[in-house]
């Protein structure tokens, strides 16, 4: 395993500076697209929450996300967006809702992608005559 970590090491590390920006925009459009999706489910539930507390909460949700305390994230991001959203007069019923909304639509969104992507890639048959 050290000698498959070491290769795939090597081909990040010296894929370049063009490779990293590629990266670097998906991300932003990755996360753009994370908080334009907590933002149209808030309006969505007619909670009125701020562009700045839907980003610090949804990057808090994530890092909170990352600890190893549950499966899967599970409890984690919703406490953490109850927690949060509730500091600024979001009951937590909606807080709730817009967490669980946010994990199982945005999960639904990246396989919905992925999915088109490998439908767009497939191999397809060659015409025999």
């Amino acid at each position: 395993t050290w000698q498959a970590w070491s290769e795939h090491r090597g081909t990040i590390v010296g894929a370049g500076t063009r490779s990293f920006l590629g990266m670097f925009v998906l991300t932003l459009i990755a996360q753009t697209l994370l908080l334009l999706s907590v933002g149209a489910l808030a309006a969505g539930l007619d909670c009125d929450i701020s562009w700045l507390d839907i980003g610090l909460s949804t990057a808090v949700a994530l890092l909170v996300g990352l600890l190893p305390v549950s499966i899967g994230n599970l409890g984690t991001r919703e406490f953490t967006y109850i927690a949060l959203l509730g500091r600024i007069g979001v009951p937590a019923e909606m807080s709730l809702a817009i967490s669980l909304l946010d994990g199982v639509l945005f999960v639904a969104f990246m396989y919905l992608l992925i999915g088109i992507a490998l439908w767009l890639f497939r191999p397809r048959p060659t015409p025999t005559s």
